[in-house]
């Protein structure tokens, strides 16, 4: 209870009113203490303010210097109540964002969740997929009505369908004038999460947005984090919110090495000069082509498919219009596949009349030509490695960043 009259005042007459005045932090996430005030206007002067005690004579605070003795406390600094509700209640508060907002477009959507203030709201990845859906939204008192702003998304345009690692417009949201006094507002430290201007989706490299928060709900910026305070005593905050995008990787070349059980036609003549048919095991062979990973493979991130779903073409070297293998890169780790498939290869059969058994009487070589009527595929198993080899180990296996 406040102390009436404070310091010896009596109470208002003739007309008089009573004010009560607060010092203004600079922002909202100090724990510099902030502490109540009287100010007496009568019918013709006004007083200078006085600081409002309790009945013990002590100074009434919004913000005890020391913090709040418990995360409910109605001292405690707005981030630091709504980021206990969030550990508490966000997984529950997440589930059901992405649910409405899957049930309006049908789209899979990360959420990068701030604080009133603007600050983070742990735990938050250190990084985004490349091509992924994403969805700022604030944690607000739930009594609040306005919505910040979140401009000048800055990020590369999506690859999409990216072979080697290559190294957004402004928009404004609805705001205004919100409580005057929101931590006041607020019951038993209820929030609610609420998805703040258009998703969006970025290229491979950096994302940076601003961060508005409402007025009143303005707090420190990080420094050594996530957010990065730009604004001014004189001027709003702009926090600039930056994390780094992971590339995605659709297309790589490969190289095999491994045992094809295809058989091969040949014909020669015995010491009678009559033609014979002579069948060879293609064995172990090497080829060469190329990788297509399916949705694409983030090395940080490899989701189920990453492991299976990587359809490969590749040929010999030494023919490529006649030896050729397809068929399915089973990886276990980036890069670093089992190769699994059909190997084809152009028949050879005799030309000009001849056929097995008849007594070549020609000069030079037995007329043959190569064709793919009636091929018979072989099977392919072998070791495959391709051109993100050094990228895909050096993600998979490197500290987070």
């Amino acid at each position: 209870m406040v102390a009436f009259p404070p310091q010896g005042m009596t109470q208002p007459v003739g007309g008089g009113t009573l004010a009560v005045l607060t010092l203004e932090r600079q922002r909202f996430g100090d724990l510099t203490p902030a502490f109540l005030q009287l100010q007496v206007n009568t019918a013709g002067a006004v007083s200078p303010p006085f600081n409002c005690k309790t009945a013990a004579g002590d100074p009434v605070a919004f913000f005890d210097k020391e913090g709040p003795a418990t995360p409910t406390s109605a001292s405690a600094p707005l981030d630091g109540r709504a980021l206990q509700y969030w550990l508490a209640q966000g997984p529950t508060l997440k589930t059901t964002l992405l649910g409405q907002l899957k049930a309006l477009d049908g789209r899979e959507r990360l959420l990068l969740v701030h604080l009133p203030s603007g600050a983070v709201a742990a735990p938050m990845e250190n990084s985004v997929a490349e091509g992924q859906w994403i969805q700022v939204a604030f944690l607000l008192p739930s009594t609040e009505t306005l919505i910040p702003k979140v401009t000048s998304k800055n990020c590369e345009a999506v690859n999409t369908f990216r072979r080697k690692e290559e190294a957004a417009p402004d928009e404004d949201a609805k705001q205004g004038k919100p409580d005057e006094n929101p931590q006041g507002s607020l019951k038993s430290d209820e929030f609610k999460l609420v998805p703040v201007e258009q998703m969006f989706r970025c290229g491979a490299g950096s994302l940076s947005y601003e961060i508005h928060p409402l007025p009143g709900y303005v707090g420190k910026g990080q420094d050594n984090g996530t957010a990065v305070a730009t604004g001014t005593q004189s001027s709003p905050q702009v926090d600039v919110f930056k994390t780094r995008v992971r590339p995605r990787y659709h297309l790589a070349a490969t190289a095999m090495l491994g045992f094809d059980t295809a058989t091969s036609h040949r014909f020669e003549t015995d010491p009678s000069d009559i033609l014979q048919e002579v069948k060879d095991r293609e064995g172990l062979s090497v080829y060469v082509g190329a990788v297509w990973m399916i949705g694409g493979v983030d090395y940080e991130a490899m989701e189920t498919q990453n492991y299976f779903l990587n359809l490969f073409a590749a040929v010999k070297p030494t023919s490529p219009t006649e030896d050729a293998v397809v068929g399915l890169a089973l990886t276990p780790t980036g890069s670093l596949s089992l190769a699994l498939g059909l190997s084809l290869h152009k028949n050879t059969r005799l030309t000009n009349g001849y056929a097995v058994g008849d007594s070549f009487t020609g000069d030079g070589d037995i007329p043959t030509e190569k064709t793919w009527k009636g091929v018979r595929p072989g099977l392919f198993l072998g070791l495959a490695i391709d051109s993100n080899i050094l990228d895909a180990l050096t993600k998979r296996f490197q500290p987070a960043k």
